[in-house]
């Protein structure tokens, strides 16, 4: 099972769930990584972002393509 978390510095319920709920996750055994984006709030082009920032994490973990290289974020072990 895994998490992608990503979400702006400037939503502050959702940046407070998330660091909240990623150790949690991560101490359930939940594959995850979290990203924040500085300044962003609740917008589509978070969601966007987020959407295309996560996808090769999400496709690599599904088999469709190899691992991503680079940084995604804040990431716990696979």
């Amino acid at each position: 099972m895994g998490g992608w978390f990503e979400v702006g510095t400037a939503d502050g319920g959702p940046l407070a769930a998330q660091r909240e709920l990623v150790p949690l996750a991560r101490s359930a055994g939940v594959v995850t990584c979290s990203v924040e984006i500085p300044g962003a709030g609740h917008a589509f082009g978070l969601w966007a972002r987020a959407f295309k920032d996560s996808l090769p994490w999400l496709s690599s973990r599904l088999g469709l393509t190899p691992a991503p290289t680079g940084d995604l974020g804040h990431c716990s072990a696979s």
